[in-house]
């Protein structure tokens, strides 16, 4: 799927393992843990890529979604989750990587302009290429935070395999 290095550093094996390679076979009862301070579970660091996934992508289709007026808003507490929960979030986080590589192939990604105009900045509406790569970069951090969430559950690598480095 992926036809130039953006594409392939959003989906493929990269910089780092796949995406959904980090949040696949990951045990029901490992989801919803809770380690001692640390503030948010595997659960809750995948449903909050995907709340900010879908701002990022409504943004990059020019909606006019206003930017959330505090960091709590994304979040959303997890205290048990079933195995279709999961696949059910797992599988809109896959259907926004797909959409996002689609609009990273786009080869007027930095004269194409969305509707995210972030609060405090004094930048204009940012290029698709600063969205994609401000989205990147964020679901980037979170997947690595997911990534040590398993290895303290000592649940890494996953299945089909993963960095270990």
């Amino acid at each position: 799927m992926a036809t130039n290095e953006f594409q392939r550093l959003l989906l493929q094996n990269a910089a780092f393992t796949p995406p959904l390679r980090i949040v696949s076979g990951i045990p029901a009862d490992v989801l919803t843990i809770h380690i001692p301070n640390v503030p948010h579970s595997i659960a809750e660091e995948l449903w909050h890529i995907v709340y900010w996934q879908d701002h990022f992508l409504r943004w990059a289709r020019r909606e006019d979604l206003p930017y959330p007026q505090h960091a709590e808003l994304g979040w959303h507490r997890i205290d048990s989750y079933t195995d279709s929960q999961w696949q059910e979030l797992v599988a809109r986080f896959e259907t926004g990587l797909t959409e996002a590589v689609n609009i990273a192939g786009r080869p007027d990604l930095s004269e194409c302009h969305s509707t995210l105009q972030e609060p405090g900045s004094e930048v204009g509406p940012l290029s698709l290429l600063e969205l994609i790569a401000s989205w990147a970069v964020h679901s980037a951090y979170h997947l690595g935070r997911i990534v040590q969430l398993r290895q303290f559950a000592g649940n890494w690598p996953p299945p089909l395999g993963g960095d270990t480095w």
